[in-house]
């Protein structure tokens, strides 16, 4: 069973957005959570910009359909 990534994202952020307060370095967050170290400065603006809200996971749609509406109508029956 998987978790789902747009609850454990905003998670691993504010846990970094937390050692980085706390004093952690930002290499050494980023090396915890395996990722990249400007990634958490990444985070830590957002943070600042736009508290907690700014560090939710965005959506991401995917490919626009390669048929269209009408299209799918005449396939799909």
């Amino acid at each position: 069973r998987q978790t789902d990534p747009s609850l454990v994202e905003p998670t691993r952020r504010r846990l970094a957005v937390q050692r980085v307060g706390e004093g952690w370095k930002r290499k050494d967050v980023a090396a915890f959570l395996g990722v990249h170290p400007e990634t958490v400065g990444e985070w830590v603006r957002a943070h600042q910009a736009g508290g907690d809200a700014a560090l939710a996971a965005k959506p991401h749609p995917g490919r626009k359909p390669f048929l269209t509406p009408d299209q799918e109508k005449r396939v799909l029956g």
